[in-house]
């Protein structure tokens, strides 16, 4: 159900529930420890990687790089965008203290993700089954990959529930410490007993195992910081409206992963394991200098979407340019860093890594666009706007897969760069251009100063 920005009596009547803490001094501690733990699973994902292409070689560290991309990719349309909007939702019944339909709201997102996730992960082992492509190794690890669906799935959807009620840092503890924390020892225990004889299926098997235990840490965290009121009235529902606002959404997040991951899964396709391996190496390093973009976007969605419930379009502005500048400026070293001394960076993963250092100048170049524009997608999702934001997924998805189709054969690595860095400026330029034209908001660093917004 999109909430309508609210005006008069029930304007002033929500503006009072705002706590009385500082905006900024709020955000910057949600951003921060976002921030932190965003830091410090880059870190375990590093050393999780080096480690990984160390023991497996190109081949084997791409065979586990392609299922996990296909995991990635069906969590998506298994969180049958459920995930923004519950993050959007959270924050307005919460806001609102309608706990019928929280608790209605939550029931139906748990049920569906559960259903959507199982249904999917066993349709694609099917296919999979059925089409017996590759060596037994590179099956193995697809099925494998396939658990992780359903469990990747829940995680969010606590994830986004825990940030909806206002617990942003603590609801990605699960996904981004307690799972990559499992892994490095579970590989390097791994590592120690098997040495060379390691494989990527058993690399596979201990993400799954990892994912299983944030999942339960996850689901006990909400438990305990789910609000009293709920235990004491009956679940309200309004299905159809909350499907029929999930609906784009997963749109979005499909086109969203078809981003992210089409890439390296064509890449795969095209030219083999070996080259996607070396190339998800420089999407890793290239996707560091999104971290603060995506701190930032954690903790400022629900407060867009609380405010937005007020009818304060002006408190919307000021938040996207004081964070798309913030975001910027956090962005550029590390950018810079890469453009001019990537080969560096990737030769820590091994000698036949560093091939991939022009796409990951490219890929760098891309990310600071996607910096520049702010957290645009945000302020079109947690207002009700996912439709526009859909579209520009959905245009960008779709140049990403023709271009990586047409630029993969003959350029390889560098070709499927620049097929993902277009992709990012135009989901880019359409969602900046929708907010403007929807809200009146800029969301990019050249947008009007906080003293000049305007609702």
């Amino acid at each position: 159900m999109a909430i309508p920005p609210s005006t008069g009596e029930e304007g002033a009547r929500l503006g009072r529930l705002t706590p009385p803490a500082p905006l900024r001094g709020r955000l910057m501690r949600s951003a921060g420890a976002t921030f932190g733990l965003k830091v410090g699973d880059a870190g375990a994902t590093f050393l999780i990687s080096v480690m990984l292409a160390r023991i497996l070689g190109v081949e084997g560290f791409g065979i586990y790089s392609y299922a996990m991309a296909w995991a990635v990719l069906l969590a998506i349309p298994a969180l049958f965008g459920m995930e923004t909007l519950t993050v959007r939702h959270v924050a307005a019944f919460l806001r609102l203290k309608a706990w019928g339909l929280l608790r209605g709201y939550l029931v139906r997102a748990f049920q569906t993700v559960t259903v959507a996730s199982v249904v999917i992960a066993l349709a694609a082992g099917l296919v999979a089954a059925s089409m017996a492509g590759g060596t037994d190794t590179q099956m193995v690890a697809f099925w494998l990959a396939m658990l992780l669906v359903p469990l990747l799935a829940l995680v969010r959807l606590a994830q986004a529930t825990m940030r909806g009620l206002g617990h942003i840092g603590l609801g990605f503890v699960p996904e981004l410490a307690v799972a990559p924390i499992l892994v490095i020892l579970m590989v390097g225990m791994g590592v120690w007993l098997r040495g060379a004889a390691f494989e990527p299926t058993w690399a596979v098997a201990m993400n799954v195992l990892a994912t299983l235990a944030a999942l339960v840490a996850g689901l006990l965290l909400l438990w305990r910081r789910l609000p009293r009121a709920l235990a004491g009235v009956n679940a309200a529902f309004d299905t159809r409206r909350w499907y029929a606002s999930a609906l784009p959404l997963l749109f979005i997040g499909g086109s969203q992963v078809i981003n992210r991951q089409a890439d390296i899964i064509m890449l795969g396709a095209l030219q083999g394991p070996a080259a996607a391996g070396v190339y998800t190496v420089a999407a890793r390093g290239a996707g560091l200098i999104s971290f603060v973009l995506f701190a930032v976007t954690a903790a400022v969605a629900p407060r867009i979407a609380a405010l937005y419930a007020a009818g304060d379009l002006q408190g919307i502005q000021a938040l996207a340019t004081r964070t798309s500048r913030l975001i910027l400026i956090f962005s550029l070293p590390l950018a810079a860093a890469f453009i001019l001394f990537g080969d560096m960076f990737l030769i820590i993963f091994g000698d036949d890594f560093a091939g991939g250092a022009a796409a990951l100048a490219i890929l760098s170049v891309a990310q600071v666009i996607n910096g520049a524009a702010g957290s645009v997608g945000a302020c079109l999702t947690m207002t009700g706007h996912e439709r526009d934001a859909a579209r520009g997924f959905a245009v960008s998805a779709v140049v990403n897969v023709i271009l990586n189709a047409a630029l993969i054969p003959p350029f390889g690595m560098t070709g499927a760069a620049v097929a993902s860095g277009t992709s990012i400026v135009v989901w880019n330029a359409l969602l900046v251009l929708a907010a403007q034209r929807r809200l009146g908001i800029d969301s990019t660093v050249l947008g009007r100063s906080p003293a000049a917004a305007r609702p």
